[in-house]
């Protein structure tokens, strides 16, 4: 995991800071004053696609290979969420790693086969015959049936492994929003530089972006984005 991280970080910083293809640039191969006449060189589909990459890039192909002030924010914004995230999702993968070991071996859980919910009820219930007997009292015959399985039982050996066990999927499951919330705001910077690089490579043309945001489907983290451009 550490390697693969560090194999994305360099490949990313390769694409930030490595030369842009196509950019904005006279026939004679060398880059005109920033201005008027740079700005109606430049496509607006190739400006917000290169921010759909990598945030920034827009901004750099527009200016004919020059950061900028805003291209230089957007693309340090970009790589410190994507740190964020890969730190994020090792900590969790460590994190829930820890707590099925810990049901495991004080529980007498099996781990083959089982999801959130299942952990979920071990971290709310002291046994699956606890679990049971609630779910009698609810009325919720199905789940009984659910936990009749001897595959699906557990026992909590001692109170204080049952409250680690709670602390550590708690934990979990905060860094798994945290993650969420960091892929979003990735998808989120990427829309606001593609916006930005438009702008500055449409003036001289007309363009009609529609962006729409809902709330996520059914199973999913992150909101649903509904983007549509006319070039």
């Amino acid at each position: 995991m550490r390697r693969a991280s560090a194999t994305f970080l360099v490949i990313l910083c390769i694409a930030l800071w490595g030369p842009v293809p196509g950019s904005a640039q006279d026939t004679r191969g060398q880059t005109p004053e920033l201005g008027e006449s740079l700005v109606k060189r430049a496509s607006s589909g190739k400006a917000f696609a290169l921010s759909m990459i990598a945030p920034g890039l827009g901004h750099r192909y527009v200016r004919g290979g020059d950061w900028g002030r805003w291209g230089t924010a957007f693309a340090l914004t970009d790589a410190s969420l994507w740190v964020g995230l890969l730190s994020t999702g090792r900590r969790r993968s460590h994190l829930v790693e820890s707590y099925r070991t810990m049901a495991t071996r004080h529980a007498g859980v099996d781990p083959s086969g089982k999801d959130r919910t299942f952990y979920l009820n071990a971290a709310t219930y002291r046994s699956s015959q606890a679990f049971t007997d609630a779910q009698f009292r609810n009325g919720a015959l199905n789940q009984v049936t659910y936990a009749a399985d001897p595959s699906f039982q557990w026992r909590w050996d001692t109170e204080e492994h049952f409250l680690r066990f709670r602390e550590l999927r708690e934990d979990a499951e905060s860094l798994r929003r945290r993650r969420s919330l960091l892929i979003a705001s990735l998808a989120a910077n990427r829309l606001i530089a593609g916006v930005a690089a438009l702008r500055a490579a449409g003036r001289t043309g007309r363009s009609n972006l529609r962006i729409s945001l809902g709330p996520p489907p059914i199973e999913a983290d992150a909101p649903l984005v509904r983007m549509a451009y006319t070039f």
